[in-house]
């Protein structure tokens, strides 16, 4: 917040990277994967996305789905986009949801310049399975209204309903309302009013 001079604080570069030398040393991943892209934006990019890889293998180990997920934080900031999608595809074949997700978001709209709508469906639906919140969304609303899929509004409707249950607010609205109108299942008004 001293950094950037965010939420009321007064702006105080030397004051914020001291707090957040602070955090990496007790190794808080956000601190250290936003004091790595602090770093790569002031000093030479090569010699310094060496430094912050060494420091992240030390961290989480070479092979791990966090290692990846930062070095693709890392790259994006860069727009380095293939690189980018090679981390992320790595942290994902890991099981890394937040992975998933963006590769499935990326794919779908094309964001590190490459559309691959199968792509996109697969990690959605992987993501949903492992009741990643905005994917089972993302994807039961895919399966409702056919996009890139096969209409399946009994998937649909589930997927909604495990989301709300786990509190993602969109989707308690889509499920209350499909159980008050009949969309996909039998009228449940009760069950509707409890969502």
């Amino acid at each position: 917040r001293y950094i950037e001079g965010l939420d009321g604080y007064p702006q105080d570069k030397e004051k914020g990277m001291k707090y957040l030398r602070r955090s990496v040393k007790s190794l808080n991943s956000n601190a250290l994967l936003y004091y790595s892209i602090i770093i790569l934006k002031e000093q030479n990019y090569e010699k310094t996305i060496q430094d912050v890889q060494q420091m992240y293998q030390f961290l989480y180990g070479f092979n791990s789905q966090l290692y990846y997920f930062s070095q693709s934080q890392i790259m994006i900031n860069y727009k380095e986009y293939a690189k980018a999608l090679d981390f992320l595809e790595k942290a994902a074949s890991l099981g890394h949801l937040q992975s998933m997700y963006q590769l499935a978001t990326f794919y779908d709209i094309g964001t590190l310049g490459v559309i691959d709508k199968e792509k996109s469906v697969k990690y959605y639906k992987k993501a949903a399975e492992l009741e990643h919140l905005e994917s089972m969304y993302r994807y039961a609303y895919m399966l409702e209204k056919g996009l890139d899929v096969q209409v399946d509004k009994e998937k649909s409707l589930y997927f909604y309903k495990k989301a709300a249950d786990k509190g993602h607010i969109n989707s308690i609205f889509k499920y209350a309302s499909k159980l008050a109108r009949g969309d996909g299942t039998q009228v449940e008004l009760k069950e509707a009013y409890r969502y």
